[in-house]
């Protein structure tokens, strides 16, 4: 969560706020405030709270409520799934929602409003309870003391919720009467993309224009912001209008909305960004078991020190017995990145792998947390002006900060990162054939009977949700070869494609009574044999249409560690995992695919001259160019795996434990990770079908701007599958399935249909529940095979 609040843009960045950002910007429509959508979606999920039962609150079950009245339109449903992809064991979806305000808010310009963590969602629907415009003020009153806010709250929240965003008149046509204003939207102030308090001094002025407050609300009933504004005759509205007392009012109270949770939830301190924190932290086990390589990288908060302020950032370390014995026992690092957030600056040092490469087994940097054995592991950050800043952890002990002698010493609290990888050991072995990438974990066992074992997170569709279910299952290791000192055990899993890309794992060990893990590991981080030897083939440099939008390959993909991570491998391997056959990269960090050349695509006439731009994840690489692809097909040599018609859909995730039996006295296993793909025998789960007949997969569509994405025929009905609908738009171009069980054709798209995320089009169909039938807003589309 440290990371996607705080990591917005640049090196490593996580990219949340991309959705909202700038303020006023949706992708779906420019009609649309995507960041006045996710802080409305906060308010109606905690608005069904009640403090008296202890119910309800912000737990995330607004995904299971958009269906109400008292959520109408399709602000929540974007909302969720814009939120979707960052969801996982350590970011719950309500924790994601109220990050939702404070990105929303600063995006805008807004006050920062603190976060804290530790939600935890909901799995059904809550009580109803959200505040509709035609209720009366007694309504209001009640409904807000439900949740635990008085009537000055009240009025503080619905003025600071209503600086952004307006009321559209396909939702409230009785507000907002169609054809009155410009794209059917009418702005609650005259601030259309800005966090201010405009929205309180129009109002108070008598100038405003709110459709809350004046217009057809008012002879329909529905002024329900004069309502709320004069519950206290207008004092509370007097008092903002001071811009700093709104500012400062708005970051109290929306805060507070979003901190009401059930009782039995604990939600930690407001986060702040860690001063230094260790990342991708890599212990490699090297040919034959002899020597064990230490990577990684150091990111640094330079909000305070400024970049050019430090000279020098060096790793110190211990031996596993705690001793010197390691030389100057020194890692150097050199700067790779930097990285910003809305109020935050940081910069990222990579360890420099020649200074450890070959570090004898009895050098192992970091250790188990045993209390027989002392650990400890220095971070120096050398400051131009200033000596040495030391972070230092031991066994069992946290991070904090003590000043003495202007030296920062680490030891006591969690103010820094807590190291999954200071748990155990986690190691890269790249000498497996075709590329194959295995990650070791090494730990130390109490007894030889102790066997690693694994805990596999990965997302499900949910019926009547937009957003996935999380599911979990622990698989037990099985003990094989041995490599040098080290036993291995391993253990295979198969994951559907749509998972392999987002599906976590965990590395446990039991030993005595702790569970020790190598936690939070990235399936998407595991090459895939068949990505670089049984299925992928460059077809060299091709033009790309950027100018116009109209891509050669339709579907711009995410890949896992976002834009700075774009490999050539890490660009196919999740193009195959959402079933296309192309795949290419481009200006260094964007990613397409799809199943056919669009629009007139072709080699590029110039030849490979300007397909010259390295891969932002490997310099080894070249990753396109200015509208320019680095374009490969995948075509498997194998008959009885996947072929470019019909993708698999089920990738196998092996792992392999290794237990180092040099020592009587005690075990230290090293697990292997590596992932393949297979052809599954029968479809069990739901899959994206890539063929329907005369049909393959074109992508998952938003809707047009003001009207469908497909408007030349459309049916519905509650037993809707692909094929049902590939039946009825037969002889179109395209044809779509949304929200489950609506179809459309059409032989072009409207204009303001733009390619969405693959798991955005989330919903079960209803006549099969192993294909996926779109969603809100979203569509699946096929079109006619050339």
């Amino acid at each position: 969560m440290e990371d996607i609040m705080f990591l917005m843009t640049g090196y490593r960045s996580r990219g949340f706020s991309t959705n909202v950002s700038p303020c006023g910007f949706s992708a779906v429509s420019p009609a649309r405030n995507a960041a006045a959508e996710w802080l409305r979606t906060a308010f109606h999920d905690m608005a069904t709270a009640n403090v008296y039962f202890g119910t309800g609150g912000l737990d995330a079950s607004i995904m299971f409520e958009t269906e109400r009245g008292e959520n109408i339109g399709a602000a929540f449903n974007t909302t969720l799934s814009n939120m979707s992809p960052f969801y996982n064991s350590r970011a719950s979806v309500s924790d994601l929602i109220a990050l939702g305000v404070y990105t929303s808010v600063r995006v805008c310009g807004g006050p920062l409003v603190p976060i804290r963590v530790g939600r935890v969602d909901a799995t059904v629907a809550g009580s109803i309870g959200v505040p509709e415009p035609q209720d009366s003020l007694y309504t209001f009153e009640n409904q807000f003391s439900a949740s635990g806010f008085n009537t000055t709250d009240m009025i503080q929240m619905t003025a600071c919720g209503h600086t952004l965003g307006g009321v559209h008149s396909a939702d409230f046509p009785q507000i907002v009467p169609a054809g009155t204003v410009a794209n059917d939207y009418q702005f609650l102030d005259t601030t259309e993309k800005g966090f201010d308090n405009k929205v309180v001094t129009e109002y108070i002025a008598s100038n405003t224009t709110n459709p809350l407050v004046v217009g057809p609300a008012i002879a329909a009933g529905r002024a329900s912001d004069v309502r709320v504004y004069g519950a206290d005759k207008n004092v509370t509205m007097q008092a903002l209008t001071d811009p700093t007392v709104f500012r400062s009012t708005c970051a109290s109270i929306l805060q507070r909305m979003i901190d009401v949770v059930p009782p039995n939830v604990n939600l930690t301190d407001p986060m702040d960004p860690y001063e230094v924190k260790p990342v991708a932290l890599q212990l490699t086990l090297q040919p034959a078991g002899s020597t064990i390589a230490f990577s990684g990288e150091i990111r640094i908060r330079t909000t305070v020190r400024s970049q050019a302020q430090i000279s020098e950032v060096q790793l110190l370390y211990k031996d596993r017995n705690g001793a010197a014995t390691c030389g100057d026992c020194t890692i150097d690092t050199a700067v790779v990145g930097t990285a910003t957030g809305f109020d935050e600056n940081f910069t990222a040092s990579l360890l420099i792998l020649n200074s450890v490469a070959g570090l004898p087994n009895s050098a192992i940097v970091l250790h188990l947390f045993r209390e027989s054995i002392l650990n400890q592991l220095y971070i120096a950050v050398q400051r131009e002006d200033h000596p040495y800043l030391w972070h230092h952890r031991t066994a069992r002990q946290q991070w904090s900060w003590v000043s003495y002698s202007g030296f920062y010493h680490a030891s006591g609290s969690s103010k820094l990162s807590s190291w999954d990888a200071v748990n155990s050991h986690s190691c890269e072995h790249k000498s497996a054939p075709f590329g194959a990438i295995h990650l070791t974990t090494s730990q130390v066992l109490s007894s030889s009977s102790s066997k690693p074992g694994l805990r596999l997170y990965s997302k499900v569709a949910r019926q009547g949700a937009i957003v996935p279910l999380l599911t979990n299952s622990t698989i037990a290791m099985i003990k094989g070869a041995s490599v040098g000192p080290y036993d291995i055990y391993s253990v295979s899993s198969s994951l559907d494609l749509s998972q392999s890309t987002s599906a976590k794992f965990d590395v446990l060990m039991n030993l005595g009574s702790d569970t020790m893990a190598d936690a939070f590991k990235d399936t998407a981080n595991l090459a895939s044999p068949s990505a670089s030897s049984t299925g992928w083939t460059a077809l060299g440099c091709y033009a790309d249409l950027v100018s116009n939008g109209a891509r050669v390959l339709p579907y711009g993909a995410n890949v896992p560690g976002g834009s700075q991570a774009m490999t050539n491998e890490l660009c196919q391997s999740t193009c195959h995992s959402l079933g296309y056959v192309l795949a290419g990269t481009e200006y260094s960090g964007e990613c397409y695919c799809g199943n056919t050349l669009q629009n007139g695509g072709g080699p590029a006439a110039d030849g490979d001259a300007e397909c010259d731009m390295t891969c932002n994840g490997n310099a080894q690489e070249i990753c396109g160019g200015p509208a320019r692809l680095t374009l490969f097909e995948f075509v498997s040599s194998d008959t009885s795996s996947t072929s470019p018609s019909a993708v698999s859909t089920s990738s196998s995730a092996s792992t392999t434990a290794v237990l180092d039996s040099t020592s009587s006295s005690s075990q230290t296993p090293t697990t292997v990770i590596s992932s393949g793909v297979s052809a599954a025998p029968s479809q069990t789960a739901p899959a994206l079908k890539t063929t329907i007949g005369a049909y393959e997969y074109y992508g998952c569509q938003t809707e047009a701007t003001n009207m469908r994405a497909l408007s030349s025929a459309s049916t519905a009905n509650d037993s809707m599958t692909l094929e049902n609908c590939a039946e009825f738009c037969a002889g179109y171009t395209y044809w779509g399935v949304e929200y489950g069980r609506e179809c459309y054709c059409g032989n072009a798209f409207n204009a303001g249909s733009i390619v969405a995320n693959a798991t955005d089009c989330s919903f079960l169909c209803p006549g099969n529940s192993l294909e996926y039938c779109g969603a809100g807003d979203r569509l699946s589309t096929y079109n006619l095979r050339s």
